[in-house]
């Protein structure tokens, strides 16, 4: 009986040791569920974080595209527009040599045309004047036929 007392004081302690062992491991079980819960909850916070951030960045992408999908349709009809206006400032320039031409040529048959009643105002000025010696002429011409006739005109 002994030795089975000392067997069973064996298995006793052997069972304590088990148990203590046990209640270590489920401690160390434990804290190990813990340290992977309080992980896991800092994990999720950061995903939650970063999802967020995510969100964000997407966003911001988003109207940055947009933005610049605007600015090269602005860009292009900008260009468009800039092409258009200088056909435009073509089409003026041509107009205004066009115009300056005109001018030029009707200033020029002004001048000429001056020039041309300048000098019908001198011819008129000298057929005038010659006119008033003709006339003069024919006066004294005249008084000399009156004065001729008188003198023929007592003999009858």
């Amino acid at each position: 009986m002994r030795a089975k007392l000392a067997n069973m004081r064996v298995r006793m302690r052997e069972l304590e040791v088990t148990s203590e062992l046990d209640k270590s491991l489920k401690e160390k079980a434990l804290d190990d569920s813990n340290n992977a819960a309080q992980t896991c909850a800092m994990l999720r916070e950061e995903i939650c974080d970063l999802k967020a951030q995510l969100g964000k960045e997407r966003q911001l992408y988003e109207k940055q595209s947009i933005k610049r999908s605007i600015d090269s349709d602005e860009i292009a009809s900008l260009k468009h527009k800039a092409g258009r206006l200088q056909e435009e400032v073509d089409l003026l320039n041509d107009t205004i040599s066009k115009e300056k031409k005109k001018s030029k040529n009707y200033l020029a048959k002004l001048a000429e045309t001056d020039a041309d009643l300048s000098t019908n105002r001198a011819n008129e000025t000298i057929l005038r004047n010659k006119l008033a010696d003709i006339e003069l002429t024919k006066d004294s011409k005249s008084q000399e036929v009156a004065s001729l006739r008188k003198d023929k005109e007592p003999s009858s």
